[in-house]
C-alpha cells in the first residue's frame, strides 16, 4: 500500500501533477518530455510558446527533487541536444524550494557543494519559494520573506515534497485509538502504555513523556525534582531517542547538564529543577529534533527490529531487558527501537554525486575515516562478494587511510562530496607525514644493507656462495616498498631497488656488472650505485648525447612538466584522452628530469666520477623496433636486462643453435623478464592481482623484435624501408598495442588518477603557502 504524494493541498496540483512515486509515473515523465520536444518543432509556435513548452519545473529540492533535476539535465544536454540542436538554448530547467537551501537535512557543506553545482550546470535554483497555485500552463509562487506572488510558465511540472499517510491508513489509526506520527496526542496511560512498549515515536513531545517523573518522585507535588535522588529514574530515558540524540549532540552525559542554570559540578547534585524551567529545556530539545528520513533504509531497520522482537518475545517476557517502568513496576519486555543513520547520497548528475555518511559507521566498519569536505574527490566501488557496502579511494594525498578496505573494482560513482568526521583532517596529514617517515626509514634500511654487501668480497668468493649469502638483502628490497602508497613516493622506490637494485647485486654476485669495478669502489661510491641509476665513469664510452641532460633542454622539459601539471587543475573540462596523453608525457619527462637531479646530486654533492643511467633518446624517431627498445626506450632497463637476462640466455644456447640465431630467444626472453617486472611494479601500486595483461604486451614486442632481427639477417640490407615510413609504422604499432595491452590495468585500477590527485595536491598546497 505504501505511502502517497504529499501535496498540502495545493490548488491544481492533482490537475496538473506530475509525480515520482510509482513506475508509471517515470513513464509518464519521459513521454511528456520527448512530447516537449516534439511540439517545439512545429513552425506555427511562436518563440515565447517554445521556451514555455521547453521550461521544466522542479518542486522540491529533497534528494529525490535534486536527483531528478539533475538526471534531467544529463538527459536533456547529452541526448536530446542531439537530436534537437535548434532548441538546445531554449531548454531550462527549474527547481522550487520552500525553505532556504535545498538538501536541507544534509549538512550544510554538501548543500552549498549541491547549489554551487547547480548554477554552473544552468540550473535556476529558487528557494524560499513556496508554490501556491499550479494551472495548466503557469506555477504561482510565494516569496516566503516577501510574500511577493510570482508566476513561471512550464510545459512540464514535478512536484516531488515528501510523502503523506493514505487515507485509508488514516482512517483505520483513527479506529484503534492511534493517529499519525505528525499528529499524535497522549490520551492516557493505557494508549500511552501501548505504544512504548516496543516503539517509540519520535514526534511525541518530550516534556508530556517526563512530566510524570516528577509525579513519582514528590509523591504529593511535581512542582520541583532533586537530581541527585532520581539518577536511576532518569537513566530511562534511553527509551526517548529523540533527548538522548540531544543530549550527545550537545556534549551532554545525562539530563543533569540540560538546564541553563547550574551550580558548578561539586554542587550539581543538590540541583533542584523547577517544572518550569524543566519543560522549557525540553520544548528546545523537540524544536530542534528533525523527524527521520523517509527512506527504505528507514522503513527496513524497524521491521527487523518488530521481526526479533516477536522471535523473542517468550524470552524476554522471562527476562525483560528493556528500560525501567515509570507508571509500573519492573522493566519493558524490550529494549526500545533506536535508528542508527547509515548515510544518504544525492547523485547531482555529471557522473557526481553528494554523500553524507557517519563518521563512526565509516571507521568501524571500513577502518578509516572521511576525507575533510570539498577538499577531494573519492572513486566509490563496490567490494567483490559483497552487496550492501561501499569502499572509498583516492582520497587525498595518499590513500593510505583506506588501508584494504579500498578494492579496485567495478566503478559505480566517479566523484563523490563528503562531510567530514572530527579528526578526519588531523589523521589525513598525520599520515602524510607518516608517509614521508616511512619512505625515509625504507632507505635508510636499504643503506644498511648495502653496507652489508660491501664487505661481503673480503670474505665470500664470487659465485652461488655469495649469491646465497645477498639473498636476504634481495628478498629485503623486494619487501621495503609494501607501507608505501603514493605513487611518486613508491614509484622511485620500486624502480631503485627492487629492479635496478636487485639486478645490480645479481650481477655483483658473480663478480659482474658497475658494483664489481677494479679498483674496488669506496663505500659512499658503492651505495649510491647500488641505490641510484649511475654506473662508474668509462673513459671509452660517452653517454652525454643519449641522456640528453643539457640545461636548456631540461629547462624546456620542467617547463611543459609544469604545464601539465597546471592543466591538472582543469581535468573536469579535458577529454580523458587528453589528460591520458598528459600523463604519458608527465611520466616521460618526469623520469627524465628525476634523473637530472640524481645527476646532480651525484655530481656536486658525492663528488665522484660517474655516468648517468640513460632514460630516452628521441623515441618518437626510432626507425624499427629494434631501434626503439635497444637505442631509443627506457636504456636504463636495456642496459641491466643485458647482462643479467640476454647474454647469459645466448651464452647458454649458441653452442646448440648457434651464435647468430641464439639472438631471437634471448631477445624473447629479455622482454619476458621485462614484462615480469612490470607486472610487479603494477601490483606495488595496485595491490590487485595480475592480469596479464601488460607481460603479454612485452611478450608480442620481444616475438615482433627477434622476427624483426630474423628477416633483417636473412635478407642482409637488400630490402629496406624508407626511414619517413619505418618510423611512422613503428610508432603506430607501439601506440596501438599500448593502448591495447599496456594502458588498461593503469586505467582500470585508477593509477593515473591517483598520480594526477598527487599533483593536484601538491600544487593546491604551494598555492596556500604563496598566498
Amino acid at each position: 500500500m505504501g505511502a502517497r504524494v504529499n501535496t498540502f493541498n495545493t490548488p491544481g496540483i492533482e490537475e496538473n501533477r506530475h509525480y515520482l512515486k510509482e513506475v508509471e509515473d517515470a513513464q509518464k515523465i519521459r513521454r511528456t518530455v520527448i512530447d516537449c520536444f516534439e511540439k517545439v518543432s512545429l513552425p506555427t509556435l511562436s518563440d515565447d510558446e517554445r521556451k514555455r513548452i521547453l521550461q521544466f519545473v522542479v518542486v522540491g529540492g529533497g534528494p529525490t527533487g535534486v536527483e531528478f533535476a539533475a538526471e534531467l539535465h544529463d538527459f536533456v544536454s547529452e541526448d536530446l541536444v542531439k537530436l534537437y540542436p535548434s532548441v538546445k538554448d531554449l531548454v531550462k530547467i527549474t527547481l522550487l524550494e520552500a525553505t532556504d537551501h535545498i538538501l536541507n537535512m544534509l549538512d550544510k557543506l554538501i548543500t552549498a557543494f549541491a547549489e554551487e553545482k547547480f548554477h554552473r550546470d544552468g540550473i535556476d535554483l529558487r528557494t524560499g519559494a513556496m508554490v501556491v497555485k499550479v494551472s495548466d500552463k503557469e506555477i504561482s509562487t510565494k516569496v516566503i520573506k516577501t510574500g511577493e506572488i510570482a508566476t513561471i510558465p512550464y510545459g512540464m511540472a514535478v512536484w516531488s515534497t515528501g510523502i503523506a499517510t493514505r487515507p485509508v491508513v488514516m482512517d483505520f489509526m483513527k479506529q484503534i485509538g492511534q493517529l499519525p506520527m505528525n499528529d499524535f496526542e497522549l490520551k492516557g496511560p493505557t494508549t500511552y502504555m501501548r505504544l512504548e512498549t516496543v516503539l517509540q515515536l519520535i514526534s511525541v513531545k518530550s516534556w508530556r513523556i517526563f512530566r510524570p517523573y516528577f509525579r513519582r518522585q514528590t509523591r504529593t507535588t511535581w512542582e520541583h525534582l532533586q537530581l541527585k535522588s532520581s539518577k536511576k529514574h532518569l537513566t530511562t530515558c534511553d527509551r526517548y531517542p529523540q533527548v538522548k540524540l540531544y543530549l550527545n549532540n550537545k556534549q551532554m552525559s545525562s539530563l543533569v547538564d540540560l538546564p541553563k542554570e547550574s551550580k558548578g559540578d561539586v554542587a550539581k547534585e543538590a540541583i533542584e529543577l523547577n517544572v518550569a524551567e524543566f519543560k522549557s529545556a525540553l520544548s528546545q530539545v523537540d524544536s530542534q529534533m528533525k523527524n527521520l528520513p523517509a527512506t527504505a533504509q528507514l522503513s527496513k531497520v524497524p521491521i527487523l527490529h518488530l521481526a526479533d522482537c516477536f522471535n523473542r518475545m517468550e524470552e524476554c517476557t522471562t527476562k525483560p531487558e528493556g528500560p525501567i517502568r515509570f507508571r509500573e513496576s519492573g522493566r519493558h519486555r524490550f529494549r526500545p527501537f533506536r535508528y542508527k543513520h547509515l548515510g544518504q547520497f544525492a547523485p547531482l548528475g555529471g557522473e557526481q554525486t553528494e554523500a553524507q555518511l557517519p563518521g563512526d559507521w565509516v571507521a568501524k566498519d571500513e577502518g578509516f575515516e572521511v576525507p575533510p569536505p570539498g577538499e577531494y574527490a573519492v572513486g566509490m566501488y563496490i567490494p567483490e562478494g559483497s552487496k550492501a557496502r561501499l569502499c572509498l579511494q583516492n582520497c587525498s594525498i595518499i590513500d593510505s587511510s583506506l588501508g584494504k578496505a579500498a578494492l579496485q573494482t567495478e566503478l559505480v560513482m566517479k566523484q563523490v562530496f563528503l562531510t567530514p568526521t572530527a579528526r578526519s583532517k588531523k589523521r589525513t596529514e598525520m599520515e602524510d607525514n607518516s608517509e614521508l617517515k616511512t619512505f625515509i626509514k625504507i632507505w635508510f634500511t636499504a643503506i644498511a644493507s648495502l653496507c652489508y654487501c660491501y664487505f661481503i668480497p673480503n670474505h665470500i668468493p664470487h659465485g652461488f656462495r655469495r649469491l646465497l649469502s645477498l639473498l636476504p638483502v634481495i628478498i629485503v628490497f623486494f619487501l621495503l616498498p609494501l607501507p608505501l602508497t603514493t605513487i611518486h613516493l613508491a614509484g622511485p622506490t620500486i624502480f631503485y631497488l627492487v629492479w635496478l637494485g636487485n639486478f645490480k647485486l645479481l650481477l655483483f654476485a658473480f663478480n659482474r656488472g658497475p658494483l664489481s669495478s677494479k679498483p674496488p669502489l669506496k663505500l659512499l661510491n658503492f651505495i649510491s650505485i647500488a641505490l641510484l641509476p649511475i654506473n662508474p665513469k668509462h673513459t671509452d664510452r660517452d653517454l652525454d648525447s643519449v641522456s640528453s641532460h643539457k640545461p636548456i633542454l631540461l629547462a624546456v622539459k620542467a617547463l611543459i612538466l609544469a604545464l601539465i601539471v597546471v592543466a591538472y587543475q582543469y581535468r573536469d573540462n579535458l577529454h580523458p584522452n587528453v589528460i591520458l596523453g598528459f600523463y604519458c608525457c608527465n611520466v616521460y619527462l618526469g623520469v627524465e628530469l628525476v634523473l637530472a637531479i640524481t645527476a646532480f646530486f651525484v655530481r656536486f654533492i658525492l663528488r665522484f666520477d660517474f655516468e648517468i643511467e640513460p632514460q630516452s633518446n628521441e623515441p618518437y624517431l626510432a626507425s624499427s623496433l629494434q631501434d626503439f627498445w635497444g637505442r631509443r626506450w627506457n636504456l636504463m632497463v636495456t642496459r641491466i636486462l643485458r647482462p643479467t637476462v640476454y647474454d647469459p640466455v645466448r651464452e647458454v644456447l649458441s653452442p646448440v643453435i648457434g651464435k647468430t640465431w641464439s639472438r631471437m630467444p634471448a631477445i624473447v626472453a629479455t622482454f619476458v623478464v621485462s614484462g615480469l617486472m612490470h607486472e610487479l611494479i603494477y601490483w606495488y601500486f595496485t595491490r590487485v592481482r595480475p592480469t596479464w595483461e601488460v607481460t603479454w604486451f612485452f611478450v608480442v614486442h620481444g616475438v615482433c623484435t627477434a622476427v624483426e632481427v630474423a628477416v633483417k639477417k636473412v635478407v642482409d640490407g637488400r630490402l629496406r624501408l624508407h626511414r619517413a615510413v619505418s618510423g611512422v609504422v613503428t610508432v603506430a604499432f607501439v601506440a596501438v598495442t599500448g593502448v591495447w595491452l599496456f594502458l588498461p590495468q593503469i586505467l582500470r585500477n585508477g593509477v593515473d588518477v591517483k598520480a594526477i590527485d598527487e599533483y593536484k595536491v601538491v600544487v593546491n598546497f604551494l598555492k596556500s603557502k604563496m598566498e
